[in-house]
């Protein structure tokens, strides 16, 4: 980071450094530190809307695994759906609802009803069911707020082979964007199943590993809802 900024690189590849390092952080449960450099993406993202929200969306989880109060993490919440708002982007504010409202579920917030009442409005507007739409539209929700690579995006490797991670500041969306009716990708799925040989493929492959499924759960919750921690 320090010789990035050194080297005067633009805004965009800052943010793009500062993502990484905040995922890093958040593998180590380091979530202060996480939630910091994410504050950071944002200054260096700001007049995008769409990346804002993914940005408050990762801040509210980042603060709910740190123990913030139900107040910090409903306030990053509202936040990232004005940001949606404001993207004009209906299906991302769908995601922000349904997001939001397993985090009040799972902390007890008295202000669930009123989450599911701005869900419920929302679908009804827009002519969706409140439990989600098809696989097809999920898949199409992703790559909508998914970040598109650009030539300027930082490659950890010269390799033109399509499995390389790309540090982008988000994965390439094609690939690892389908999800069942919980919501749950491949990763969730070999975690639950204590398929350790295929949960190392799909993070060698460069699988995001803290997706959450439409319950708020992340792979590595749900090896440990399944017993399957000593495999890891």
């Amino acid at each position: 980071l320090s010789s990035a900024e050194a080297l005067g690189k633009p805004a965009r590849e800052l943010a793009v450094i500062h993502v990484s390092l905040a995922a890093t952080y958040t593998d180590i449960r380091q979530h202060d530190k996480a939630v910091e450099h994410y504050r950071q993406e944002l200054a260096l993202r700001q007049g995008n809307p769409k990346e804002e929200c993914n940005t408050w969306l990762n801040i509210a989880a980042a603060q709910e695994e740190n123990g913030r109060t139900v107040e910090d993490v409903d306030c990053s919440y509202d936040t990232a759906l004005r940001c949606a708002q404001r993207a004009g982007q209906p299906k991302l504010q769908r995601r922000v609802l349904k997001t939001w409202l397993a985090a009040q579920s799972r902390g007890g917030s008295s202000q669930t009803d009123d989450t599911q009442a701005r869900l419920e409005e929302l679908c009804a507007t827009e002519g969706w069911s409140p439990e989600g739409g098809s696989e097809g539209e999920e898949d199409e929700e992703e790559m909508e707020n998914s970040e598109p690579m650009e030539d300027s995006d930082i490659q950890f490797s010269d390799s033109e082979d399509d499995d390389k991670m790309v540090c982008s500041g988000r994965r390439k969306p094609a690939r690892w964007n389908k999800r069942n009716e919980k919501g749950e990708t491949s990763l969730h799925r070999a975690c639950i199943d204590g398929n350790l040989k295929q949960v190392q493929y799909l993070v060698e492959q460069g699988h995001p590993v803290n997706p959450r499924d439409y319950c708020g759960w992340t792979p590595l919750h749900e090896a440990s809802n399944h017993g399957h921690t000593g495999n890891s």
